[in-house]
C-alpha cells in the first residue's frame, strides 16, 4: 500500500506544479486520475467513518474550487490537507 501512497503523493504534486505552470487542461485530467487512484488504493469500506467523511470533505473543498476556478486554493487544499489526510491513513 505504501507505494500506493506514493503515487498518490506524486500525482498531487504534479497537479500543483501544473496549477502553477498554468496547464489547466492536464491538471483538470491528473485531478480526475488522482481521485481514481485514491478509489483504487483506499478501501473506504475498512476506514472508519469519520475519515470517510474527511475525505469526502476535502474532496468537495477540491471541486468547490475548481468551480470558483481558485486554483491556488486546489493546490493548497492538495498540500495541506489531503497529503496529510493520505500520510495520516
Amino acid at each position: 500500500m505504501n507505494n500506493c501512497m506514493d503515487k498518490i503523493k506524486n500525482r498531487i504534486e504534479n497537479i500543483r506544479d501544473n496549477i502553477y505552470d498554468y496547464n489547466l487542461k492536464i491538471m483538470f485530467s491528473n485531478v480526475d486520475s488522482l481521485i481514481l487512484e485514491i478509489s483504487n488504493c483506499i478501501n473506504l469500506k475498512e476506514m472508519p467513518k469519520d475519515k470517510v467523511n474527511i475525505l469526502n470533505t476535502i474532496l468537495q473543498n477540491i471541486n468547490i474550487s475548481i468551480q470558483n476556478k481558485d486554483y491556488q486554493l486546489v493546490s493548497d487544499i492538495l498540500k495541506f490537507q489531503l497529503k496529510d489526510f493520505i500520510e495520516n491513513i
